[in-house]
């Protein structure tokens, strides 16, 4: 894994977790702060995205590897943690403790959520997953389903065509098409992973010298931040301006690596390195300080708020870490090992 794009990773799932925290503020503890309509947060599920193009791109373009092995590889890192947390959510829902919202738990949404499929309520909506960042994991599993269908020819050019036409179509058919279940797979996010594998086809042969390299990061970042500030006009399908933006940080991420700048092996890598579960744990953290500073009658003012995001954000980052080395790469470890006996069983 590329240093810098790890350093993303960990950055990314930070940026998700402050935009959580504001909007735990806003509908859990009522504190009404301008901050807490800030959407840049959410762009880190962006930078996600064209991550994961450009990751798939990098770890099957210089090996042959079939499509069952690779969604093996890919259900041993994103399934075990999640479903697992996602149990653990039922059984506190179950308990009593309100979690995640109040939409209504049935059979129908908890095997949609096991099952990584849209959950449409009564009025046509998708409603989250039951542990609620599960939605971009939805696309996630969607995006591996497809890469593995274009692994059956082991040729690179075509897998980035028919990977990219297929996204392009999903796209283009919402636009079009005025129907739920098209809207919801053709979701401008989508795009992200697009843009992850044409920028690993750009990267192998077009690298920027690092000051345009930091200039692409700083555009990049300035992309991401405009949506916050107000436009006196509607912006048609302004997530692409997101995707854009977060394209722009990861190229210039990827070039800096190239001229050999880049993060060392320290706190940023080892977060970069437990980024999913960080990603999986902190609505619960979240959920129990929030609980905590409503029992402690916990005021809202600026000085006050700001405490209590960085308890939320440290805690989070430190159940993460544990998480990580108890479970995750543990169990990680148990699966890849599984997987290494079976096939010499098998030869």
């Amino acid at each position: 894994m590329e240093r810098n794009i790890q350093g993303l990773r960990a950055i990314a799932a930070y940026m998700v977790v402050v935009h959580h925290i504001l909007d735990t503020f806003a509908n859990n503890l009522g504190f009404h702060h301008p901050i807490n309509n800030m959407r840049t947060g959410g762009a880190g599920v962006d930078i996600f995205f064209v991550i994961s193009g450009y990751i798939m791109m990098l770890t099957t373009s210089d090996r042959p590897i079939g499509p069952k092995r690779f969604l093996y590889n890919r259900i041993i890192r994103i399934v075990p943690m999640y479903w697992l947390l996602t149990i653990v959510a039922l059984i506190l829902i179950a308990a009593g403790f309100k979690m995640f919202g109040q939409n209504p738990i049935d059979v129908k949404r908890i095997l949609t959520s096991f099952g990584f499929l849209p959950y449409f309520g009564s009025s046509g909506k998708v409603i989250d997953p039951i542990l609620f960042p599960g939605w971009t994991l939805n696309y996630e599993m969607m995006f591996y389903i497809v890469f593995a269908l274009c692994l059956l020819r082991h040729d690179v050019k075509f897998r980035i065509l028919s990977v990219c036409c297929i996204l392009f179509c999903f796209w283009l058919a919402q636009v079009y098409i005025d129907d739920p279940l098209v809207d919801y797979l053709g979701a401008d996010v989508i795009i992200g992973f697009a843009a992850g594998i044409m920028l690993w086809r750009v990267s192998r042969h077009n690298i920027v010298s690092p000051v345009i390299a930091a200039g692409f990061c700083l555009l990049g970042v300035l992309a991401l931040v405009m949506l916050d500030y107000p436009i006196p006009f509607p912006i048609p399908h302004a997530r692409l301006i997101v995707i854009a933006g977060a394209l722009s940080i990861v190229f210039g991420a990827v070039c800096l690596e190239r001229h050999g700048i880049k993060i060392k092996d320290g706190w940023l890598m080892h977060e970069g390195n437990a980024s999913y579960s960080l990603y999986l744990i902190h609505p619960f953290v979240l959920q129990f300080v929030a609980k905590v500073a409503k029992v402690m009658h916990f005021g809202g003012g600026y000085l006050a708020s700001f405490g209590l995001a960085a308890v939320m954000l440290i805690t989070s980052g430190v159940a993460a870490r544990l998480l990580y080395s108890k479970l995750e790469q543990p169990l990680s470890e148990i699966l890849k090992l599984s997987r290494r006996k079976a096939n010499f069983v098998r030869t």
